[in-house]
């Protein structure tokens, strides 16, 4: 639109000017060309006052325009919701292998789940609290660092703790797992490793 209007006010303008000419010429009043004039240069303004403001050391490309666009997206649209980022780490951690984990030769920044009995309840978020686990034929010791700000759990409860392994712990030894999702799980007495976590004396506890 504003192209428009500028391209409108140079034409009035060259036509105020003729007709200015003329009317000198013929010595008849300049005052309609004056006029004529006067609002093409108001045209003009109007048209040039309008122009988008482009930042001069920024080309217009093709990238530009698309992330404009991108731009014009409501949150709501572009947002990935920390429900969706659950059910992707759901989907990508793998059971842990305390044997493996703890041997110290297992690579760092694995995906992983664990489930098991909580031994201590942390007092605060982004603290550590230990989890026995039963694996196979024997028990595993966790390190996990709270990272869930919705996660509710207890001393004695069953959790699934899914995060990221993070080598051993440097004071404890044992494998340390930094937790974003921490879910409590029902007991099922027909689940050889809660039966063994709840009921087995020989059971880790500290």
């Amino acid at each position: 639109m504003w192209e428009v209007m500028e391209l409108l006010g140079i034409v009035c303008f060259i036509i105020g000017i003729i007709l200015l000419i003329v009317m000198l010429v013929i010595k008849q009043s300049p005052i309609i060309p004056v006029i004529v004039i006067c609002s093409s240069v108001l045209i003009w303004f109007i048209g040039w006052g309008n122009q988008p403001v482009v930042d001069p050391d920024e080309p217009v490309t093709a990238n530009n325009v698309k992330e404009d666009e991108e731009e014009a997206l409501t949150e709501e649209d572009s947002e990935v919701t920390q429900e969706e980022l659950d059910e992707q780490l759901k989907d990508e951690a793998v059971e842990a292998d305390f044997v493996e984990l703890n041997s110290g030769e297992a690579e760092s920044d694995q995906r992983v789940f664990i489930e098991g009995k909580v031994l201590d309840e942390p007092e605060e978020k982004l603290q550590e609290f230990m989890v026995s686990t039963y694996e196979g034929d024997g028990y595993g010791i966790y390190i996990v660092k709270d990272f869930d700000p919705g996660a509710e759990f207890k001393e004695g409860d069953i959790i699934r703790a899914y995060g990221i392994y993070n080598g051993k712990h440097e004071e404890l030894g044992g494998p340390l797992i930094t937790a974003t999702l921490i879910e409590n799980v029902d007991f099922d007495e027909n689940n050889e490793a809660h039966v063994k976590l709840v009921e087995d004396e020989e059971a880790p506890t500290e």
